[in-house]
């Protein structure tokens, strides 16, 4: 394993991990790093087989979670508005799910 990135890899078997750096301070976003393999034929020694791939790998800037505390007076009817920067965002009811509902971005 070699490149300008492979300190930020590491290689054990089958698996190439990516090693969490402090990505909101830097300016670059993509790493690349280059994968030599090796196979040395036990029945034929003097023939060795190499090949090599070059990944790239593309950090994207994390999906941020905002939460917020909201009372509503009992016995009244209200509605929460609940927004997403990111498409493909889904809203889930963990706790008492009996008494509330999500109709679209709306928490009922």
């Amino acid at each position: 394993m070699d490149g300008a990135d492979a300190n930020k890899f590491t290689l054990a078997g089958n698996k190439l991990t990516f090693i969490a750096t402090a990505f909101e301070a830097r300016s670059d976003v993509t790493y690349h790093v280059n994968i030599k393999a090796t196979l040395n034929a036990k029945i034929l020694p003097d023939i060795i087989e190499t090949t090599e791939k070059t990944i790239t790998v593309t950090v994207d800037e994390a999906f941020r979670i905002t939460t917020a505390n909201v009372s509503i007076p009992e016995h009244t009817n209200r509605t929460i508005t609940l927004a997403t920067n990111k498409d493909g965002a889904s809203f889930t009811i963990v706790g008492n799910k009996g008494k509330f509902s999500l109709s679209g971005c709306t928490y009922l």
